[in-house]
């Protein structure tokens, strides 16, 4: 589950926005935490920005990985807010925890079952590679584990795939059914459905799942209906985990373009990548209560990222 602070930091990482969002019980732990790591009171406005910079400036400077060029940029948000590099670091590894429940993994009846998780986010955040490495370090664990991918290779598939491409025009309406009938096959399919794989002792990975078709179908139609026809449908499984590959579009859209000759139409237009985002985001508050979702910040090193999620899946597994 995301906590309302975590939400409110992805959708804007400003003083104003999250302060305008804060609830009080928020604003009271906020001050809590700065007030413990520097034996000092300040306006809440100071210690939101002092949190702002530990998950913004301060989380960046950390994965570098190099203490000459993590040091001096410490040192100087220390200064600035009048306080000791050592305070400000103190600051920096509890900020985590002021997100509450973010990234915990709930009791599972069964924690030896094999997992089914879903992986989401804008294209090019680099969800292949972050599958493909946590595939292999399941694998390594001495797990089974298999990864598919939505659309998949039915032919219902192929004829999103040609939407996609911009091959064939399609209402928003038409390609929502259309992953339906797709991820019901993707489920059910004898040969290669995720229920199949599951019963085999599998552990599968998705690339994309229905969280893709509630923030891009639902931006050009009824939202509400293609949630419900989703989470109703009774051969579609709900995922033990999602994780969402959190990019800057802009770092998104630079890196496709480098990749590929031929981009799909979500992919053409950096304000729509950015709106999908926020549809993502608007999805996530909206299944909070009832579906575990990681926002894992993906504009970090490639291994610093997969650390992070090997770490959370790794919470469901014995072995």
């Amino acid at each position: 589950m995301l906590s309302n602070l975590r939400l409110l930091v992805l959708e804007n990482p400003t003083a104003d926005f999250v302060m305008d969002g804060l609830e009080q019980i928020e604003k009271r732990r906020l001050i809590n935490w700065y007030e413990r790591s520097t034996q000092r009171s300040e306006e809440l406005k100071t210690v939101l920005d002092a949190f702002l910079w530990c998950c913004t400036d301060g989380e960046y400077a950390a994965d570098l990985g190099d203490s000459g060029a993590f040091t001096p940029v410490f040192k100087k948000k220390a200064d600035e807010l009048g306080i000791t590099t050592e305070m400000l670091l103190s600051l920096f590894f509890s900020h985590d925890a002021l997100f509450g429940d973010l990234n915990a993994i709930p009791q599972r009846a069964d924690i030896d079952a094999p997992l089914f998780i879903v992986f989401e986010g804008l294209d090019g955040s680099g969800k292949s590679t972050q599958i493909n490495m946590l595939r292999d370090r399941l694998k390594q664990m001495g797990r089974r584990a298999c990864v598919t991918a939505e659309p998949t290779s039915s032919a219902t598939g192929g004829l999103i795939r040609d939407a996609l491409s911009n091959n064939y025009k399609r209402t928003p309406s038409e390609m929502a059914a259309l992953f339906l009938i797709d991820r019901i096959s993707h489920n059910v399919n004898p040969v290669w459905g995720i229920k199949k794989l599951l019963n085999e002792g599998m552990d599968v990975i998705s690339d994309r799942y229905y969280y893709s078709s509630f923030a891009y179908q639902g931006m050009g139609t009824d939202l509400e209906w293609i949630m419900d026809m989703n989470l109703r449908c009774p051969d579609i499984l709900r995922p033990d985990l999602c994780i969402y590959l959190d990019v800057n579009p802009a770092r998104s859209r630079s890196r496709l373009a480098g990749d590929r000759t031929h981009l799909e139409i979500f992919e053409n237009d950096e304000s729509v990548m950015e709106e999908t985002r926020k549809r993502f985001l608007d999805v996530f508050k909206k299944l909070n209560v009832d579906e575990n979702i990681c926002v894992i910040d993906a504009n970090r090193p490639i291994n610093v990222v997969a650390d992070e999620i090997f770490n959370i899946v790794s919470q469901y597994c014995k072995k």
